[in-house]
């Protein structure tokens, strides 16, 4: 079967891409970009300035909303903005934020997580952009966090760091409330294009024995240095990061925070609050961490998380390149057997094939699609 032979070269694929291509930073040919090589060095230790973990920023500024019920205002890098949130109550120990667009495919998108994987679980999506472009969908379901800031991703004005920071601050702050009736372990934060099993996310978090884990997802054992080249889709300018190197950090595919990171990052210490802004909202969390005397966790077993929806070396560089997406009919069949997350799910048809194909036992037999066949 199509599924059974993709699955061989998905395994294959992500031990290769383990070594070699699944970070930003790894495919890039200029020397300012590439990784430490002694790997036998401790990667969890910094020469003091090597990173920018303990600069704080300097200059304050102020947005502002018309007033609302459910309205608050939060700080990040000394910017200060409102938010609105319903109320919350779950007793589910792990709370996912999903990151999305207000408008474009967002809407389809969450639409589309609610019908799968978010059905019966603590599950919020974090929108930016203007309040009367979602205001029906917040009074609707109950499940956005709403921040006022543009929608805009263009490198060093990327707004995901503002809602990747929101979202472990108003997390923190609900549940620190009292009789808030929630008891948070985790925050697992990913993106509207992931695909979750939330089951086994919650089987391997919170059931099974493990070292502490405080920062865990897809965690590369390397650093990297800052890329200065501006043709670069991530690089980044001297002027807004003037440290050599970033620190380890996990990819914002998917990671989990303990309630300990949580409490240090957006509690008495505030340094979501103090720390200088980084547009990389997952080298922002690096940061964080590093701050915190948090050290990232890669999966134990890679097989858990899949980076990459085809792991072709055409998807891979489109991804590094910032192109377009991987044509749709060259997908292959939906394979979440043993996985707790899909990465660049193909939009609304692609999430629904993947709850189809692991609620369905004949869904091999049923699916309409022509999906594509790699072989070896």
């Amino acid at each position: 079967m199509k599924v059974m032979l993709y699955s061989h070269v998905n395994r294959v694929f992500d031990v290769i891409l383990h070594k070699t291509t699944s970070n930003r930073v790894d495919d890039a040919d200029d020397e300012n970009s590439s990784p430490d090589a002694d790997l036998s060095e401790d990667f969890d230790h910094y020469a003091p300035g090597s990173t920018g973990a303990f600069a704080d920023c300097t200059q304050t500024t102020v947005s502002s909303a018309p007033p609302h019920p459910h309205q608050h205002m939060l700080t990040v890098s000394c910017h200060t903005l409102p938010y609105r949130v319903p109320p919350i109550s779950s007793s589910e120990q792990i709370l996912v934020g999903v990151l999305s667009s207000a408008n474009g495919e967002g809407p389809d998108r969450r639409q589309s997580i609610r019908e799968t994987w978010a059905k019966d679980h603590l599950v919020v999506f974090v929108v930016a952009g203007p309040w009367e472009d979602i205001e029906d969908e917040y009074n609707k379901y109950h499940d956005l966090i709403w921040i006022q800031e543009e929608e805009v991703y263009d490198g060093e004005r990327s707004v995901l760091t503002y809602k990747t920071m929101a979202l472990v601050k108003v997390v923190h702050t609900l549940a620190s409330e009292p009789n808030s009736g929630l008891d948070i372990q985790y925050i697992f934060k990913t993106d509207d294009d992931s695909y979750i099993q939330i089951p086994l996310l919650h089987k391997v978090l919170l059931e099974e024995e493990h070292d502490e884990y405080n920062y865990w997802g897809w965690c590369r054992e390397k650093r990297f240095k800052a890329m200065r080249d501006k043709t670069y889709l991530w690089s980044i300018s001297h002027e807004m990061y003037p440290e050599p190197l970033f620190p380890r950090y996990c990819q914002g595919a998917g990671f989990a925070l303990s309630w300990k990171f949580v409490q240090c990052a957006a509690g008495s210490g505030n340094h979501i609050a103090k720390s200088r802004f980084m547009p990389f909202e997952d080298v922002a969390m690096g940061l964080l961490a590093q701050r915190c005397g948090i050290i990232p966790t890669m999966v134990e077993d890679i097989y858990l998380f899949h980076m990459y929806r085809t792991d072709t070396s055409e998807e891979i560089r489109r991804v590094n390149g910032g192109l377009p997406k991987i044509d749709k009919h060259k997908l292959p069949m939906p394979d979440m057997k043993g996985r707790i997350l899909q990465h660049r799910i193909d939009g609304a048809w692609d999430m629904r094939e993947h709850y189809l194909s692991i609620h369905d036992p004949d869904y091999e037999e049923k699916t309409t699609v022509d999906w594509y066949l790699y072989d070896d």
